[in-house]
């Protein structure tokens, strides 16, 4: 309990200082009003609606069931219709000139792919619970090799990145996870 207060008022110590030295920024006023981009909120919302019906639903009802079927036709046209809408838009709820920039380009898809395999060894440590009856304990060590190929393919990727483009990268990230896929499957 000590510990806890002594590490509160350290990392209050630590927070005003850190503030305290820190520039406050502010943006130039303009007669702009911003408004709220209803339309693309909206057909974004249908969208993810749509494809969380349907991921959720889709082992129950049947996955070429009218309803899942109808579910995934509407989250394919929403979304396309959600990019129509946002892409001329100057008030847009998701700007997608940002991905014109190229840094920002490589920092959004490498996040999502680790969040992806990040995403991928919380649920294979649940499933090996689960379908093995291992304990927590088990199951992590079934799953550490996968965590440990993963901080060595980061660190190889980074190597790589300064010797080739990113995008022959992220082809072949994909084409070995489309391989493991077909390996998972056929096994």
């Amino acid at each position: 309990m000590a510990l806890d207060l002594l590490n509160i008022d350290w990392g209050c110590l630590i927070s005003f200082l850190l503030i305290k030295g820190v520039a406050e920024s502010k943006n130039s006023y303009s007669n702009k009003k911003d408004g709220l981009d209803l339309a693309g909120i909206i057909s974004f919302m249908i969208g993810m609606l749509s494809v969380n019906i349907l991921i959720n639903q889709g082992g129950r009802v049947g996955w070429l069931s009218p309803m899942v079927l109808g579910l995934g036709l509407l989250s394919v046209i929403t979304f396309i219709v959600f990019y129509k809408i946002e892409k001329n838009k100057e008030d847009a709820f998701i700007d997608f000139n940002t991905f014109n920039n190229k840094t920002y380009k490589g920092a959004a898809i490498s996040n999502f792919l680790i969040s992806c395999t990040a995403g991928t060894l919380t649920v294979t440590l649940s499933l090996v619970q689960l379908a093995a009856d291992l304990s927590p304990l088990q199951a992590g060590f079934l799953t550490i090799g996968y965590f440990i190929g993963i901080l060595i393919a980061i660190k190889v990727g980074e190597k790589l990145l300064s010797y080739c483009k990113s995008g022959a990268l992220v082809c072949l990230w994909f084409y070995h996870q489309y391989q493991l896929f077909l390996i998972r499957i056929f096994d």
